[in-house]
């Protein structure tokens, strides 16, 4: 065999020991296969929802043999612990692949933590030994590399089990993590070995514990080109962002944060077999729908072995259960029940409904019992019993028989009214809770539905005061982030919202519960915004409420005792206010001492009672009202008729009462005072004059009226100042200030008429002032009797008291808006005394005549919540206490790396702690973290690692803070520390490779590899070689030191070097890789490993694997293609033939970039090397790559393919154009101007040009101007500029060309130009007139040419451009000389039709071409044409309109402007969209004629006149058409009824005719309504019998024309006759004689009824039959001797005749009572008759309408 040489050392190798080397290990490899279980499982959610609850999943499953399981008997199948029914377990064919597989493991410092009882390091082992186990003995290969700071090529691919778990066996930790190491050295790295992979199936499975960087995407390209897929797995650690994006990309998976040695193998286990088929076992089960939506853990079982995997339900009992709706409002209930009608529907699976259980029983649920079957929906009835209406809410369960309850809600009640059992509830936090800073807690309540809105607060002070958390929280739960406020003594709050959304809204208000019985008056304290409330009761007492709580409820009270009086009788309480000084003052019943008063100071004292006082009167109070500006004085009136309103004054002067004896208001005592009140003080101008009105207004019942007092300097003098009546009786009065016109008030009344007026006043002119009405504001009719009103403080809003209901009402609106009425059986029931706003106008305040609600405060802006709940007990807030520990690196050599693990951080507390964020003080300084990174939690009493790496840059000691941010947002910092210091050692060799060494062979080599560069000798020990291989004899020996004997420690001077002798013996083919390791007994000092690699070969020729080829640069200074010869070593032990090479592009196909010139086929010695000769020419900005492809008989690889790069770094500039030529021009004539396009595509800048440039020729006179766009001294890379060149002209003749350099270096970056200079004739023209006008159809012109060119022009012809068949040219010159001139004559004839001729004369001669200037003929046309001339309408009924149409025909140039009147009437008319016509254009028109009186004819007539062309003689003349119309005589005619007589029961028939008609076709119909007294006739069938209204029957009728003789009638009407009411009636129609028939007039004769044969007695029908439509009230006095006085109630107005019957029904002569007709109104009339001519005897008075009689017996006495 032949040896490889070193140039140092020949050594044999034993044929023999080789030989027993590789027998052993095909022994251990061969002879003894090793399987495993293995079993993984993935649940296949596509589709899922769809075909839920059937699921199914894929499974990886093989025996111990490494046999697929095809059988699912041995399966078991659980979810959440229940066990389910494997319906269908199936495997595919498979296919298997032999795959080639490399192990990547970190073997950094890292890996020798703990984690789940064994080292990091142990897990990583164990799950690559059972990888390799499941490797198959199909062809499949496997290969293993460690990587820390450096990458270690520990195993080639190779099928030997045992030598892979050997090489495992001896991993151990080293120091740092390097993944762009790992992955991409070569040799060493991942992916370095995939070009030598036997297999097409490739993959890398890449485990780590830390934290590195790479170039991704260059690992992710790399790894595309090598199809291999990569599978990375995290040890203790999320799967890095980086690592997951390499995985996916790349077609393979990611697994993060292993934590046990058992989850490492299955994972390792699983990625085999996906490695090793794609295609898995499919297992299908049929699961059930949850309760809810949760995750379900599935769990697989076969022969020891699970596999688990985690989905949630598509699908709910909760989510498919429907209840609708799932929230009932069974809102303010009034009757006693309330049903509501639910619909469950179920999509999942049958479900039995066993009961549906109410948290109230005021809620119940009937037939709750049954199945709920899919897509059938179920009916059930939600009925709520109310017992009150106050707000409830029930939570309604329903129950199902497998466990699941669902639920559903109800509310009723009042939407304001507090419930009396509060329903909402405070679930969490609830007491005891600790919770941390920063951290997530979770609020949760019950008693409202879930769409409820509550607002949650929380207290650090035990509720003393509260936090906002949520103003509109929903859900039943929200997360809170714990904010950073520590305390212990903290409560949650939940409260219910109040749901109104008016301005003014009364759905919440509050019941003040302490008096029992009536009360009469409630007022707000007028400071402090009314939180104090006086209320006076029937009870004795006078209650004074104070304070509120949060949900407005008063929350003490002090009991009034009666006022102090002499017989101490109690009083009852009338009447109680405040003062503005909040004294209270309050008035009783009884008629001495009937007034107390209580200073504010002692108002919180109870039991008080007041000073006693005596109003005039001596009876009940009736009103107290204090002065709004003097709170020492308050008005007082009592319920006496003539007490007037007394003006009391009382103060306090230290511990005495100062009281004076009341004065009255002058004429106060005149009427009945309803109610007084001070009005607001005014400032009024009258007659330049400024005075102030302060008074008192009243109302007073007496006058109908109110009056107003005033005065201007003690209230002692008060005069009246007006006086005013009303239409109606005054109930109450209140004034306020007005708010548009301040220096005015509005008054309100109320009227016993049930209105409220509005006045106001205005000066008269005297002093005083006069009472107006106020006109802006409309009376208020109420629907009840008004109690009493008031306004606000404002003077925007007004409550009105009817009965037991408040109004609302808004000045300006048009009506009072109601927002307060009784609510049943909790609020007022009784009627309301009084109703006062509060000072800021949130609230209002009643007082009713209840015994129990009796005082109301009205929350009407103020939105309280309507319930809350607090936390039972108090919980905590805490911040973290997490204690960090400093860190030390050690000693590190500058620009080398160490990572140490160390414990940063201690817990103390009992809970753990979140860190958010860890940072250095100093960014991108020498300290970074390589695993540990937050977020990360520090459990409870526990401590937490960081593996930190250090890279010092500079010598010394380095610190920095390191800084740990926790949820609080706080941050806590430790130092951090290492020093950096300078080796003395320098490496001068990291990588001694042999590369290719045939199998067997020793190959030894001498290298220098380090050197002392430092100042004093240092003592090395001997190196050593960390083989990590399982071979029998060492890859790489260290076979001594030169210039060392002898064993033990040697000293290197400084300067000196140490010489290794290693040893390199590839044991089999392949590629092999070990670290040389020198240490010194100095400490501190840190050495480099250097990196021994090799690659074994089998024996014969072989190219060198090694070849690299430099990068080909193109520069600056380099403008030819670049020419380089590539060494190809044949480095075997055989001649090397070389068939073929080709450099192939990134697309696979030949490159343009790269040319092989030589060398393509060669022979090349064994130990020789050949050459290829390859061009390198760029197309393209940047870096271009290919990949040279050799193709020989190497042992190595038929085929080697070499990355080969190269990159253009000079500018490459692309022309649109490089060739210029300029046309031909005359002496001294610049030339057109051309623009080139210049695009830099190379990487650099160009040069460029800053400004205009002329170029010169040799003689120094400018020839071309160039303008370059941008300006600028350089071309920037990958921009286009612009270059604009211009010939500036020269001698005749010469021809002019030249070159333009951009780049000086070169050459192919110019531009040539040329330009040629000629003589040449020049024809210039004449045009005398550009434009001409006609009305005529020709023209003719003539145009002057002259020849002012250099030469004569010959071959001269003259055109028409365009060409045009009616322009001719009569006469034009066929050759100029210079300076010669000559006419073309030009005739147009015909012009057009009113058009516009453009045209120019085009001169070709040997001049070139020339176009004369645009000549313009405008023809205009005149006239207008109408079709048809006339248009006439005949025999039009009346007002009846038509219309026809007309053709207006414009053959003008000129737009035509129509009339849409014609000259006299105004009966028609043109209709159309424009009254213009377009020149030359037609318009129908549509001519109206709108109607008129019948028998008419009408005549007019249309002129339409044609616009003049301006500047133009064109003759115009006006145009006219004629219209007419005539209309038929009216239709009319007469229908009349025949009179009929009848006797009771007998039938009598009405005929009817139509009369004195006038075309009246046959055909048409008549409609009415026939009017009769029903008592007499009866309708008989046919004619239906209609029916009666106010005492009339009411039959519609139908008439229709069927024949033209008037004689023969239109119907015959059948009745039967009746002892009616009357002895006639008269058969009317209804309607007007315009309406009984469309388009036709038909007056009517109504028919006379008259009843025969009616008995009577004493001149009386014997029945009388009463309608209704009247009734005789009263006829008084009876018996009469004179006037009579007549009463009677019509229910219709109508004409009336009365007259009087003696007692044979005679009437007296008309001498002694002539009857009376006349009109009544609806209502009660009256009427008084003279009986004094009548003698003594009985009458009897009849009183008749339209419709009925009626009668009352009367007695005349003399």
């Amino acid at each position: 065999m032949r040896l490889s040489t070193t140039p140092h050392l020949l050594q044999r190798f034993s044929l023999r020991s080789f030989s027993l080397v590789f027998l052993l290990s095909f022994f251990l490899s061969e002879s003894i296969p090793v399987f495993a279980q293995s079993l993984s499982m993935m649940i296949d959610t596509n589709g899922m929802a769809a075909r839920f609850p059937r699921m199914r999943a894929d499974v990886y499953a093989f025996d111990a043999q490494g046999q697929q399981i095809t059988s699912s008997a041995g399966f078991v199948l659980e979810e959440n612990g229940v066990r389910r029914t494997i319906t269908s377990y199936t495997c595919p064919p498979q296919l298997t692949q032999p795959a080639s597989v490399v192990l990547a493991i970190d073997v950094s410092g890292s890996m020798a933590i703990g984690l789940g009882g064994a080292s990091r390091m142990q897990v990583a082992k164990s799950a690559a030994d059972a990888f390799v186990s499941m490797l198959p003995n199909d062809g499949s290969e496997c290969g293993l590399v460690a990587f820390e700071t450096r990458s270690y090529l520990l195993q080639d691919f190779t099928e030997n089990k045992q030598l892979l778990r050997n090489t495992i066996g001896l991993l151990s930790p080293l120091n740092g993590t390097d993944y762009q190491r790992a992955f991409l050295d070569d040799p060493g790295g991942a992916l370095s070995l995939f070009p030598r992979a036997k297999n097409s199936n490739r993959a890398i499975i890449f485990l780590t514990d830390g934290l590195s960087s790479a170039n991704g995407m260059e690992v992710v390209q790399r790894a595309r080109q090598l199809g291999v897929k990569v599978y990375c797995v995290t040890v203790g650690l999320p799967v890095p962002p980086l690592l997951a994006q390499i995985a996916n990309q790349t077609g393979g998976k990611s697994y993060s944060n292993v934590q046990s040695t058992n989850e490492a193998v299955q994972i390792y286990r699983e990625i085999a077999t996906i490695i090793r088929q794609n295609t898995p076992c499919r297992i299908e089960w049929v699961s059930d729908a949850p309760c809810r939506n949760q995750a379900r853990i599935v769990e697989l079982t076969n022969q020891g072995l699970t596999a688990s995997d985690r989905y949630t339900p598509p699908q709910s009992l909760e989510s498919q259960i429907i209840i609708s709706p799932n929230v009932t409002g069974m809102g303010a209930v009034t009757q006693e029940r309330r049903q509501v009608t639910l619909q469950l529907a179920n999509g999942v699976q049958p479900v039995m409904v066993t009961r549906i259980r109410s948290s109230d029983p005021a809620f119940t649920v009937s037939d709750a019992n049954f199945t709920l079957i899919p897509g059938v929906p179920r009916m059930v009835t939600l009925e709520y019993a109310a017992p009150d209406s106050v707000y409830r809410f029930s939570t309604l369960t329903l129950e199902t028989s497998n466990g699941c309850n669902l639920e559903f809600y109800a509310t009723a009640g009042f939407p304001g009214v507090r419930p009396r059992v509060p329903t909402l509830r405070l679930i969490r936090p609830n007491g005891g809770e600790v919770f941390l800073v920063g951290t997530t807690a979770n609020i949760a309540w019950t008693g409202v539905p879930p769409s409820e809105p509550v607002r949650l607060d929380y207290s650090i002070d035990a509720g003393k005061t509260w936090i906002l958390v949520d103003s509109n929280a929903v859900g039943l739960s929200r997360n809170w982030v714990v904010p950073n406020t520590p305390s212990n003594t903290c409560l949650m709050r939940v409260q219910q919202k109040n749901t109104s959304g008016a301005t003014y809204a009364g759905d919440s208000a509050v019941a003040l519960i302490g008096h029992t019985g009536r009360v009469n008056s409630a007022q707000f304290n007028p400071l402090r915004g009314g939180d104090r409330i006086v209320s006076a009761g029937d009870d004795f007492r006078g209650i004074y409420w104070r304070g509120k709580d949060t949900l407005g409820t008063f929350i003490g009270s002090i009991i009034l005792a009666p006022p102090p009086f002499v017989n101490r009788a109690l009083q009852r309480i009338k009447y109680a206010t405040f003062n503005r000084r909040t004294d209270m003052i309050y008035g009783g019943d009884q008629n001495l001492s009937n007034i107390g008063i209580v200073p504010g100071s002692e108002l919180e004292v109870t039991n008080v009672r007041g000073d006693g006082l005596t109003t005039r009167g001596n009876a009940a109070i009736r009103t107290i009202d204090a002065n709004p500006n003097n709170p020492d004085r308050f008005l007082v009136h009592v319920e006496s008729p003539v007490a007037g309103i007394n003006i009391h004054d009382w103060r306090l002067l230290g511990d005495q009462r100062y009281v004076r004896n009341p004065p009255q208001l002058p004429r106060s005592e005149e009427g009945y005072v309803r109610n007084a009140r001070y009005t607001p003080e005014l400032r009024v101008v009258n007659g330049g004059n400024t005075f102030t009105v302060f008074g008192i207004i009243a109302a007073m019942s007496t006058i109908d009226g109110i009056r107003y007092w005033g005065w201007t300097d003690d209230e002692s003098n008060a005069v009246m100042l007006a006086s005013t009546a009303l239409p109606a009786a005054p109930i109450y009065v209140d004034a306020v200030r007005d708010r548009i016109n301040i220096g005015n008030m509005v008054i309100a009344v109320a009227c016993n008429d049930r209105k409220v007026r509005f006045l106001t006043f205005t000066p008269n002119g005297r002093g005083g002032i006069n009472f107006v009405q106020d006109n802006r504001y409309a009376d208020i009719q109420l629907p009840g009797d008004i109690t009493m009103l008031s306004f606000n403080a404002t003077g925007e809003y007004m409550a009105i008291v009817v009965g037991a209901q408040v109004y609302i009402w808004q000045l300006g609106a048009a009506s009072p808006e109601v927002i307060l009425n009784t609510a049943p059986k909790i609020l007022h029931k009784q009627n309301i005394n009084t109703a006062f706003f509060s000072p800021d106008g949130q609230r209002l305040v009643t007082a009713s005549n209840d015994t129990d609600t009796n005082v109301v405060v009205w929350l009407l802006r103020e939105k309280l919540p309507l319930q809350e709940d607090r936390s039972d007990n108090l919980w905590s807030i805490v911040r973290p206490r997490l204690t960090p520990n400093p860190v030390d690196m050690g000693r590190v050599m500058i620009t080398t790396s160490k990572d140490s693990t160390a414990r940063v951080l201690v817990n103390p507390d009992p809970f753990p702690v979140p860190v958010t964020r860890v940072r250095f003080k100093t960014p991108n300084g020498p300290f970074s973290i390589i695993s540990g990174d937050a977020p990360f939690t520090v459990n409870a009493n526990g401590q937490y690692s960081i593996e930190f790496r250090f890279t010092p840059l500079v010598r010394g000691v380095v610190q920095d803070t390191v800084f740990f941010q926790m949820s609080t947002g706080e941050e806590i910092g430790t130092l951090i520390r290492g020093e950096g210091f300078e080796n003395t050692v320098s490496v001068g060799v990291s990588l001694i490779d042999w590369r290719e060494r045939v199998a067997g062979t020793f190959n030894d080599t001498l290298q220098a590899v380090v050197r002392n560069v430092g100042s004093q000798p240092l003592t090395f020990n001997l190196p050593t070689v960390r083989n990590l291989g399982a071979y029998i004899t060492p890859v790489f020996s260290f076979l001594g030191i030169q210039g060392i004997t002898g064993g033990g420690n040697f000293t290197v001077r400084p300067g000196d070097s140490v010489v290794v002798y290693v040893r390199f013996t590839p044991p089999v083919i392949g590629r092999f890789s070990a670290p040389l390791q020198f240490t010194v007994t100095q400490p501190g000092v840190t050495i480099p490993p250097v990196l021994l690699f090799g690659t074994g070969i089998e024996a014969g020729p072989l190219l060198s694997q090694s070849i690299s080829i430099p990068l080909f640069t193109q520069s600056v200074d380099s403008c030819a293609p670049l020419e380089r010869r590539i060494t190809l070593p044949n480095i075997g032990t055989l001649p090397l033939t070389i068939t073929n090479a080709v450099i192939l592009g990134e697309d696979s196909l030949p490159s343009r970039d790269f040319q092989i010139l030589s060398g393509q086929q060669q022979e090349i010695a064994d130990g020789s090397s050949g050459s290829l000769l390859v061009r390198f020419a760029p197309q393209a900005l940047g870096t271009t790559r290919a990949t040279l492809v050799i193709r020989s008989n190497s042992r190595g690889g038929n085929e080697l393919r070499i990355p080969i790069q190269g990159r253009l770094e000079r500018p490459l500039l692309l022309f649109d154009r490089r060739f210029i030529v300029f046309p031909p021009t005359n002496t001294g004539q610049l030339s057109q101007s051309v623009t080139v396009n210049v695009r830099n595509v190379g990487s650099t800048s160009a040069s460029w040009f800053p400004s205009t440039i002329d170029f010169r020729d040799a003689a120094g006179i400018p020839r071309i101007r160039l303008s370059a766009e941008p300006a600028a001294p350089r071309l920037d890379s990958g921009v286009t500029g612009r270059l604009t060149l211009t010939f500036l002209g020269g001698d005749a003749g010469i021809t002019y060309n030249d070159r333009i350099g951009i780049l000086e270096k070169c050459f192919q970056d110019s531009i040539q130009w040329s330009a040629t200079v000629r003589s040449a004739p020049a024809i210039t023209h004449f045009t005398p007139m550009s434009q001409i006008l006609t009305c005529v159809s020709s023209a003719s012109m003539s145009i002057q040419l002259q020849n002012s060119g250099t030469a004569e022009a010959t071959t001269l012809s003259v055109s028409v451009v365009p060409p045009r068949s009616n322009i001719r040219i009569l006469s034009a010159p066929t050759r100029l000389t210079t300076g010669a001139t000559a006419e073309v004559q030009v005739q147009i004839d015909p012009l057009e039709r009113a058009d516009t001729t453009r045209f120019q004369l085009e001169i070709l001669s040997t001049a070139g071409t020339v176009r004369t200037t645009q000549v313009t003929i405008i023809k205009y046309d005149v006239g207008a044409d109408i079709q048809p001339r006339s248009l006439s309408f005949t025999g039009l009924e009346a007002n009846t309109p038509t219309s026809g149409t007309v053709t207006i025909i414009n053959r003008s140039s000129q737009p035509l402007t129509i009339p849409r009147t014609p000259q006299g009437t105004t009966s028609f008319r043109i209709e159309s969209a424009t009254t213009t016509i377009p020149p030359y254009s037609t318009l129908t028109v549509r001519v109206s004629f709108a109607g008129t009186v019948a028998g008419v004819d009408v005549n007019d007539r249309f002129v339409i006149t044609p616009l003049p062309v301006s500047g133009v003689q064109c003759p115009t003349s006006p145009l006219e058409f004629t219209v007419s119309a005539s209309t038929l005589v009216p239709r009319t005619a007469h229908l009349l009824f025949t009179d009929i007589k009848a006797s009771p029961g007998d039938f009598a028939t009405v005929r009817v005719f139509l009369r004195d008609r006038v075309r009246i076709p046959t055909g048409t119909v008549i409609e009415d309504t026939l009017r009769l007294n029903p008592t007499l006739l009866a309708p008989v069938a046919p004619l239906p019998m209609g029916r009666v209204v106010l005492g009339e029957r009411l039959i519609p009728v139908r008439f229709t024309v069927r024949s033209d003789n008037p004689d023969e009638p239109l119907d015959s009407l059948r009745f039967r006759a009746a002892l009616g009411n009357d002895t006639t009636t008269v058969l009317r129609l209804t309607r007007d004689s315009l309406s009984r028939s469309n388009g036709i007039t038909i007056t009517a004769r109504p028919a006379t009824f008259t009843l025969t044969g009616v008995a009577r007695a004493g001149g009386l029908r014997l029945i009388l039959v009463t309608l209704g439509t009247f009734s005789i009230v009263d006829a008084r006095p009876n018996p009469a001797s004179g006037d009579l006085t007549l009463e009677f109630d019509s229910q219709i107005a109508d004409e009336y005749l009365l007259y009087i019957l003696n007692p044979i029904g005679l009437r007296p002569d008309a001498s002694l009572f002539a009857e009376q007709r006349f009109n009544a109104v609806v209502g009660r009339n009256t009427r008084v008759l003279d009986l004094s001519r009548l003698p003594t005897g009985t009458y009897f008075i009849h009183l008749r309408n339209s419709r009925e009689l009626g009668s009352r017996r009367i007695i005349i006495m003399r």
